[in-house]
Parts: structure tokens; sequence; C-alpha cells
């Protein structure tokens, strides 16, 4: 982690400094340390030493003394590293230090000291990666203080180098991004010691707690990471000891960090920095697992050693955990047991959050104990529950099968609590251990889901929103980030734009809002094709308008393919009927897009799109390219079985239509009339704003910003759509400023406008009960 990190702020800081010029920014932030008064002269000095080859032979001699060659070693290593990578960046990048920019600075307050003691200046400061190199490879092998007493020597020796007027701030930056690499690359390509105590550091530690041990046995790592070990103590006891170090104690957090950015409602709590308070909430849930009935290990201790490691001392409860209990002996009982402590757990609202088959131990008696409440949560929220439940479901799922993992669930909790926690059930929500453990991590989370809903007799319930940050989300990001890239260009034209608006013809404009009513019609009629009984075409299309409204309160446009599939049921036709109709209707138009786009484009002739001539076979080339790309996502996509099915489904029905040609000419139509209305809007509203474009390259721009909104995952495909059109229209030698006046004035008239008699349309359909 900490050498990935180093190199993207490396990375960073070099894209800032390639172009060699000081930024103003940062000339006022070597401005606050340079000029200040001469008096700190005398504390400069010194760390200025600091970042030089002295100190890599004052570190090496220092673990010399100490007896450490191998520490040593790596001092020298990673000085001399770090100073050669960053002499080699200097050449690289060729970006001075602060005397060749006095035109900049006026002045220059500089330290006069010899260039073997400074290491030269330039980007990066070979000084500061000197030192940092040098921190970073003895952070492991000394305890914590003295590593960060190490890294303020670093930012003195920063801080230094400003003041004397020897680097700038990005010089500075680069510098410790360089010696950060460098010290994290030796200590993973060498290794670094474990942090954990040794059996002799153990049982000085226990006595020291007064607690005596007669035995003390290693037993490996624990799940997270922590060293276990196993004591018998003076009277004969056993014990299970659980060691957190410093570097568990650093992962950790990271893991809380890390869930608490990608996940809603992680509640971790980020206070528990110290490796006591960590171990002392362990102990603390444990306890109040044990009140509520709980059958957890006694804790005996919770205590803290010499060199800072942290103890927790509970008693050894034999037996083997479920992942280590052979099959057969995991019977209908043992898992009502389990549940049973699952039960008696969430009863005092207290949640595991680690609660897999790892942590569910079966004694020799038979009976299941709770492990490791590192993560537990008291007075925690229903969300959390579920999450439990789903946890130790899947986990159980593994060996057990799903449906018995489900079934003995059902009837230790409940339905009802096993049906709360449907919405929670997604790989999303499972850790990462759990789904490797399952061969198949969708397929064994579809089919609890599916049992679950197939014993209980009910519907599936809706997955719930995990993460902070949906892949849908970025995609619109990205979206709009593109959007903005054309569109900026254009922006910059803006007094054309104003000239195109206060110039217009307004005449145009009642054309284009005649052309955008038609479409509603035509709408209307391609879904009444899509329908084998003869439908009354007046309220078909009053829901048509009333779809735009809804759809610009729901994502995606579902609003509007619910309302469709509720006025065919209301119209007599089953559910089934109705949402064939309306994939059938989905697919025609489709059909028709993409005809149009050929026709389009051949019309124009070679003489191509914007004089730029098309090449011999284009057409060839095209339809090899998109068939290639539909069998690619057919075929080879995960989702091949939710696309391929209803796309056979419809297209059956569309050979079915075919066969009837009155049914195929209002499917046929409508679909063409609302893609020829649309485009006929935009050319009116460019018309509105002398905007010199033909009509047939008017139709081919509009079908490609269609092809965008199709594909686009913002709402109404905002800002997609405009910045296609856009460049589109000026990629056929459209004027900019009209461009613009013309596509924002076309979604005004085709998606803004609509709104308000389709707010009323949704009205009159929800009063006349048509949808």
């Amino acid at each position: 982690m900490r050498l990935v990190v180093a190199l993207a702020l490396l990375a960073l800081a070099t894209l800032a400094a390639r172009s060699g010029h000081v930024s103003p920014s940062e000339a006022d932030a070597f401005r606050l340390f340079n000029d200040l008064p001469r008096f700190f002269t005398g504390l400069a000095l010194p760390l200025l030493v600091l970042g030089s080859p002295v100190a890599i032979g004052a570190a090496a001699l220092a673990a010399l003394v100490q007896r450490r060659a191998r520490l040593a070693v790596e001092f020298v290593v990673a000085g001399g590293a770090a100073y050669g990578v960053a002499r080699l960046l200097q050449h690289v990048i060729d970006r001075a230090g602060p005397a060749s920019h006095l035109a900049q600075f006026n002045h220059v307050a500089q330290l006069v000291v010899s260039d073997r003691v400074t290491l030269g200046t330039g980007f990066p400061s070979a000084a500061v990666a000197v030192s940092a190199a040098i921190a970073t490879a003895a952070g492991p092998h000394v305890r914590r203080p003295v590593g960060r007493a190490a890294w303020g020597l670093v930012l003195g020796v920063a801080l230094a180098r400003l003041y004397g007027g020897l680097d700038l701030p990005l010089d500075v930056v680069a510098g410790v991004a360089v010696g950060w690499a460098v010290g994290a690359a030796l200590n993973l390509a060498l290794g670094t010691p474990s942090g954990h105590p040794s059996p002799a550091q153990v049982h000085d530690a226990l006595a020291a707690a007064g607690i005596e041990v007669a035995s003390l046995v290693p037993m490996g790592m624990g799940s997270r990471s922590y060293a276990r070990f196993l004591a018998t103590a003076g009277n004969g006891e056993e014990l299970f000891i659980k060691v957190l170090g410093s570097e568990e104690r650093s992962a950790d957090l990271l893991v809380r960090v890390w869930r608490f950015v990608a996940f809603r409602g992680v509640q971790d709590e980020l206070a528990f920095v110290s490796r006591k308070r960590t171990a002392e909430h362990e102990a603390l849930l444990a306890l109040l697992a044990a009140q509520a009935g709980v059958r957890v290990p006694h804790v005996k201790l919770a205590t803290r050693g010499p060199r800072g490691e942290v103890f927790l001392v509970e008693e050894r409860v034999r037996g083997h955990t479920l992942d280590d209990v052979p099959v057969d002996s995991i019977d209908d009982k043992v898992l009502e047991r389990v549940w049973e402590q699952v039960e008696r757990l969430h009863a005092a609202r207290i949640a595991h959050r680690d609660l897999r088959r790892h942590n569910v131990l079966v004694d020799e008696a038979g009976e299941p104990w709770l492990l490791d409440f590192n993560l537990a949560e008291a007075a925690a929220a229903d969300r959390r529950l579920h999450r439990d439940v789903n946890e130790l479901l899947v986990s159980l799922s593994a060996v057990v099968g799903s449906e018995r993992a489900a079934d003995s669930a059902i009837e230790s909790l409940g339905a009802d609590e096993v049906m709360a926690a449907m919405p929670m059930l997604q790989a999303l929500a499972i850790s990462a251990r759990t789904l490797a453990e399952l061969p198949g991590r969708q397929g064994v989370i579809g089919e609890l889901r599916n049992h679950v809903a197939d014993r209980l007799g009910v519907e599936h319930e809706p997955l719930a929103q995990v993460t902070r940050v949906r892949p849908r989300t970025l995609v619109a990001l990205v979206a709009f980030g593109f959007a903005v890239q054309l569109l900026l260009p254009q922006v910059g034209e803006f007094s054309q734009t104003v000239e195109a608006v206060t110039h217009a013809h307004w005449a145009w404009m009642i054309g284009a809002v005649g052309a955008g009513a038609a479409t509603f019609v035509a709408a209307a009629l391609a879904q009444r094709g899509a329908v084998e009984r003869r439908l009354p075409l007046y309220p078909m299309t009053i829901v048509q308008v009333a779809c735009s409204f809804v759809n610009r309160v729901t994502p995606a446009g579902t609003g509007g393919l619910g309302l469709n599939e509720r006025h065919l049921e209301r119209s007599g036709l089953p559910r089934p009927s109705a949402l064939a109709a309306i994939g059938l209707n989905a697919l025609a138009g489709a059909v028709v897009h993409a005809l149009g786009v050929a026709v389009a484009i051949a019309a124009l002739g070679q003489s191509g799109i914007g004089g730029a001539p098309l090449p011999r076979g284009w057409g060839v080339l095209v339809a090899v390219v998109v068939g290639f790309a539909v069998a690619g996502i057919v075929l080879l996509s995960p989702l091949r079985r939710r696309i391929a099915r209803p796309l056979k489904r419809a297209a059956t029905d569309l050979v079915r239509v075919l066969r009837r040609p009155g049914q195929a000419a209002q499917l046929f139509s409508g679909n063409i009339g609302v893609t020829l209305g649309n485009a006929l809007a935009l050319a009116a509203c460019l018309a509105a704003f002398h905007a010199q474009a033909d009509l047939l390259e008017v139709v081919v721009v509009y079908l490609g910003g269609s092809a965008v909104a199709s594909v686009s995952p913002t709402p109404g495909a905002l800002g997609a759509v405009e910045a296609a059109l856009v460049a589109g229209l000026t990629g056929v030698g459209v004027a900019a400023g009209p461009a613009v006046a013309g596509v924002l004035a076309f979604r005004l008239v085709t998606f803004w406008a609509p709104t308000v008699p389709g707010f009323f349309a949704f009205r009159a359909v929800r009063r006349r009960r048509w949808a």
C-alpha cells in the first residue's frame, strides 16, 4: 500500500512539474518559508546535514553499534537508491531549483552550503528523498515513537530546504514520494520483522499481568492476522491467547476506512485507533454476549505487553470450528443449535459482523460456541443483524447446501426474520472470505433467495443498495465529463449563440412543437401495433403523453415502461402478453433506428459527412463490426441469459407480426413517425436559428444522438445527448452558435416542455383508471 501510494504521489507531482514552470500557488508556498527571518539559520543548517550522505553513514553506524548489520546495509542501500533515482529524475524532468526562477521571485534568500551537503537542487529533491528513504526503511525495525521521530526529521529537512532556498515545494513533495517508494520497495523485497512477540516475550508479559503459565505453544496466525498461542496455566487451566501488534492495527484501520468509503451505513468505530481499545472492545462485546446467554469463551484478561503489544486471554474451548468439522457431522440438530445462538445474540441487539463457519466452534459435547467479537457491535441496527444472518446462510450453504441452510434458519429464526434479511442477501454484502469458499458465488446466493421465496410462498424482495458509489454512477460521471469536454469549446463561442437567439425566426418553433407533438400519436400507434387485439388510439396517446412526465421522476425511463404495461393490463391483456408487447415495440424501434442510419448515410452518397469521404466498402465494415459486437454481447456476456431469451421471444413475435400487414404497418409506421418527428423537430429548431444544415445530415446526427441516449446512464441522457448533437452538427459544418441554440431549443421542445402536459395527462390516466 505504501509503495502504490508513493508512486501515485510521484506521478502526480511529475505531471505538475513537467512544464518546468512554477505556479503562483507554489511560489506563494515557497515564499512562506523562504522569507522567514534569518534567525532560524542555526536550526536549518543541522537539518540540511540530515539530508546528506552524512545521514546515510550516521544511520548505518548507529545500526552497527546496536549489532544490527542487516539494518545498516538496508540504510545504505535505501539512501543510495533514493539518491540515484532522484538524480535520474532530475535529468529527465529538467526543472531547476529556485535560483533559476529569480524573475518570478525577484530574489531568493539562499544559504551558502556545499553541494556535497545539499546534494544539489532540482526536481525532485535528492536530499529529501534520501532522508525519507532512510525513515521508511527504518520504520518496521524500530518502535513506533522512534519511527515517528524519524519522519519528523524528514519534515524538518524539507522545511529547511525551503527556508534555505534550495528546493521548491513541488521538489520537496516529489522527494518525499521518491524516498517513500524506494524504502517501501526495499521493505517489500527484503521483508520486515513480523512485529509479533516471541513465546518468551508472551510468557514474560503474562507473568507481569499475574498469570503464570507452565507451557506456551504458538498456533500461527488467526483469520485477522492475529498471532495466536495456546497456554497451560499453573493450575492446569488451558488458555487461548490472541496478540495484536502494530501491523495488525494498521491493517485493520485500512479495512475500516475502505469499508466506510465503499459501503453505506457501515458505522465502523474509527475511534478505535489504539490496540488497547480494540482489545477492550472485543472483550466487552464478548462479555455482553455471554450475559445474553450466548456461548462464548470466558474472557480472562486484556493486557498490554512491554513492547506495546496487546494480549487478549480467554479460556480454551476444546472442539473444532465448522470449517474443520466433517460435513457428515453437521446434522440438522447442530444447525438448529447454531441458529439458536444467533437468535440469542440478536435478541440482545448485538451484531457479530463476521459470522462465518470459521467463527462457530462445536465443542466435544456437540454444542456450538461463537468466537471472535473483534468487529461486533452493540445496539446494532436491523441492517447489521440481517447481514449476520446472510453471512452465516451463505457460509453454511458451502458445506450443507442452500436448502438445508435456509430451512434451518427459517425453522429457528422464523419466516419473518429470514425474509427481512433477503434484501441484504447479495454478493456485495457478504465478506470476501465467505465468497471465496463458494464454488459459484452468484449461483449459491441466487439459490438461497429462490428457495426462501419458494418455501415461504412470497415474491423476491428487491435488493438493498449497500455501496455508496455504484458503477452506474461512475459511468454517469464519465459521460457527464465527456459531455462537458465536448460542450466547452462551443460555450467558448457564446457570443455566436446569443447572436443566433437574438435573430431567430420563431415561427419555425411552432413547426418544432407540432413535430414533437406528433411523436406522441406515432408512439401510441406503434404500441397499438404491437398488440394483437385492436385498442382505442386516444387513451393510448394520452398514456404516451403521461409517460413524458413519469419518465422525469423515475430512473432510466422505467416509469414509462411501467405505465404502458399497466395500461395494457387494464385494456384486458394478461401481464406476460403486455410485457411481450412492450418488448416487441422496443425491438421494432431498434430495427427502424438501425435502418434509418443506414438509409440516411447511403442517401448522402460517397461525399460523406461534413466533407469527410467514406472509404469503399464502409457498409460491409459497419455491418461486420455491429454483428460481432452484438454477438459478443449476447454470447460472451455474463448477462447473455437475460438478453438472449427476451430477445428471442421478441424476434419470434416480430416475425409473427410481419405476417399481419395491418398490424405490422401500425407497428413500423408508428416507430418511423417517432424517429422522423423528432428529427424534423430538430431541423425546425436549427432553421429557427439560421443553421445551415441539410435535412439528411440532421437526420443522421439525430439518429446518432438517439443512440447515445439509449446507452447514457444519466437521467434522460442529460448532457450526453446535448454533447453528441452539438458535436455531430458542428462536424457536418453547422456553426457552433446556431448548433448550441438549436440543440437547446430542441431539448426544450421535446424533453422539458412535454413534462407540463404530461403531468395533467398522468392525472387523467389515473382518474379514468387507464393505468
